[in-house]
């Protein structure tokens, strides 16, 4: 009889490469004296699939076994069996696996995500085809709440040298009423926009600062969240798809947001080269709104990070989306409804960048040309045209001061090119004026394209004659 030590366990979720194919490397105890081939065959829906019925796939020796499964195809979920060759009767069963792509969750509070959970007409429902390695370790088919900071073995998520009791034990978790998130809506509109199975890797953690992301402390495992999160995808098997980034609330408030743009661009590149990975995607959430917020932080910082992280959308491999017109919760974090859209907009952005649908990604500036008593703002990626069913909000116009110029009657999208938004003036704007789109911690803004994509925000953009 063979035991199974690592390299697979029931509702495993296999990084599939580019060409559809997974692999596995298992490893194991048998009975002492045993030894010989293993072979292994994978079923689906109790048929074994094309060629993987009983094969060769290992060796057993002295009391331990190894073995490879390679060229699985994308799908499941999959029983798969394993046994000493020959046996008819002493086989080993690891069901509902896998075969598909892994996306990390990481980043502070509305990554771990905050939605109300009290409301089960709105929470998103489980999907057959999207299992989450969870905060304990072990592998689950996913469900709202994904993060259980109190489950995991790290001590950064914890606060404790020891890891608590795991959730069926820990009354905690019965009182929970917050909790949603946008990784289970992400990953069920990636099933169905790809067909794919997707395993998802919750890492995230409230209140954290990029600075407590660091790098430099991958080797402090548990007790640094880079340091968790590389533990964790190494238990996941080493490979992943990409990395979901929702962070900067934090470091617009303690006043960080100089450093901002090179410790993000540290971050990156390290989980590109700690993954294996030098073109490994990167879908970060600019942040959206708060209410609020200290005076002494009004608004500089805030808009700083957002304009950092809407610059990021340039770069290979990073894509950007907005979370400024999704409804709040409380004073920061965004509504279940909000998380879910949101989730919905980062899978339709991994479908076009990862996946290669070029029919839906995040809207982009391209251009802002002023025209005397217009401005003519010039949006790409746009999924159809931009929307005017309602007054379109969240352009203003400001002085060097950030100080409002009341210049804005109304805002159209150009008939002849539906990716444009048209500012129409009162008077042309005096000399050192800007541009801005959502300004301030809790600024209305609607505009979006008819796939929900909706505009960044950007700004301080200088008026410049055309």
């Amino acid at each position: 009889m063979l035991e199974l030590s690592s390299g697979l366990a029931p509702f495993q979720v296999l990084q599939q490469n580019d060409r559809g194919l997974a692999s596995a490397t298992l490893a194991g105890t048998c009975t002492e004296g045993e030894s010989g081939a293993v072979e292994a065959r994978v079923l689906f829906r109790a048929f074994s699939i094309e060629d993987w019925d009983w094969k060769t796939v290992g060796e057993a020796s002295d009391g331990k076994w190894s073995a490879a499964l390679e060229r699985i195809p994308a799908g499941g979920p999959y029983v798969i069996e394993l046994r000493p060759a020959g046996s008819a009767r002493d086989s080993t069963r690891v069901k509902e696996i896998l075969a598909g792509d892994l996306w990390i969750l990481a980043g502070q509070s509305n990554m771990e995500g905050k939605g109300d959970l009290t409301d089960p007409t709105i929470i998103e429902k489980p999907n057959p085809l999207v299992h989450c390695l969870d905060m304990a370790d072990r592998w689950l088919q996913a469900e709202e709440p994904l993060h259980w900071l109190c489950d995991s073995p790290d001590p950064v998520h914890t606060g404790q040298s020891e890891p608590l009791k795991l959730r069926n034990s820990n009354s905690a978790h019965a009182a929970r009423t917050q909790g949603a998130g946008l990784g289970l809506p992400f990953a069920s509109e990636l099933v169905k926009r790809t067909g794919a199975p997707i395993g998802i890797i919750p890492c995230a953690h409230g209140g954290t600062s990029i600075s407590q992301w660091d790098p430099a402390l991958r080797d402090h495992g548990g007790r640094s969240l880079y340091g968790s999160m590389f533990r964790r995808f190494g238990l996941a098997g080493g490979r992943v798809r990409g990395v979901l980034w929702y962070q900067g609330e934090t470091d617009a408030r303690d006043g960080a947001a100089k450093q901002y743009r090179s410790r993000l661009e540290q971050l990156i590149g390290a989980l590109r080269r700690d993954f294996g990975n030098p073109n490994l995607p990167f879908l970060m959430v600019q942040i959206g709104r708060q209410i609020a917020a200290p005076a002494r932080e009004y608004p500089p910082n805030w808009n700083a990070i957002q304009e950092i992280q809407r610059e990021f959308a340039v770069q290979p491999g990073v894509e950007v989306v907005a979370a400024v017109d999704l409804e709040l919760d409380d004073g920061i974090h965004v509504g279940t409804q909000g998380l879910k859209r949101l989730g919905r907009r980062l899978a339709s952005v991994a479908h076009s960048s990862v996946y290669g649908d070029r029919l839906s990604s995040s809207l982009r500036l391209i251009s802002v040309q002023k025209e005397s008593e217009r401005i003519r703002v010039a949006f790409g990626n746009v999924s159809g045209r931009l929307l005017n069913d309602t007054r379109i909000n969240g352009f203003s116009i400001r002085n060097r001061r950030g100080e409002k110029l009341d210049l804005i009657f109304d805002v159209t999208v150009d008939r002849a090119n539906p990716s444009v938004a048209v500012i129409h003036l009162t008077s042309p704007p005096p000399r050192g004026a800007h541009l801005w789109y959502g300004f301030g911690h809790d600024p209305y803004c609607n505009l979006a394209d008819q796939r929900d994509h909706a505009a960044p925000v950007f700004g301080p953009i200088p008026l410049k004659e055309s």
